[in-house]
């Protein structure tokens, strides 16, 4: 048996590795005339590891968000979800899952830069429709685990 690698299991295991990457979103994004990459698993990662808050806030977090559009902290959540699919290269993704409150440093400052916290801006309008958009397709794609009946041996 031979110890090194066939060019066609690395092409597999690269193509396999895109299929993995796929965004869960069905379509390709924009934002400030700029298309978004795909929020894929690894930007996913790195938004849990940057303190996304989506799809955790508590009670009273979604009554703010029924009253005013906002959760605490969904500006900060558009930042890192925009950073990473508009500006974050591969290196900083990567990095992101080690030093999450350093990514998400540098993502609010570059969304402050973007116009991404002025809430009557056309920037921010347009950024919060694209991260709902995400969100809510993401959300709508995770899978759910069979619920297993008892069995009856």
């Amino acid at each position: 048996m031979s110890d090194e690698i066939d060019e066609a299991e690395l092409e597999g295991s690269a193509q396999q590795q895109k299929e993995i990457e796929k965004s869960f979103v069905s379509d390709r994004k924009q934002w400030n005339g700029k298309e978004l990459q795909p929020y894929s698993a690894s930007r996913e990662a790195a938004a849990d590891a940057m303190g996304l808050r989506y799809g955790s806030v508590g009670e009273e977090g979604q009554q703010q968000f029924l009253r005013t559009g906002l959760y605490p902290g969904m500006k900060r959540d558009i930042a890192i979800v925009l950073w990473l699919c508009a500006q974050a290269t591969e290196r900083e993704i990567d990095a992101a899952g080690a030093d999450g409150i350093s990514a998400a440093r540098k993502a609010v400052e570059w969304a402050r830069d973007n116009g991404l916290f002025d809430t009557g801006s056309e920037s921010f309008a347009e950024g919060y429709r694209v991260f709902c958009e995400i969100m809510q397709e993401t959300w709508a794609n995770r899978t759910k685990p069979e619920k297993k009946s008892p069995s009856t041996t």
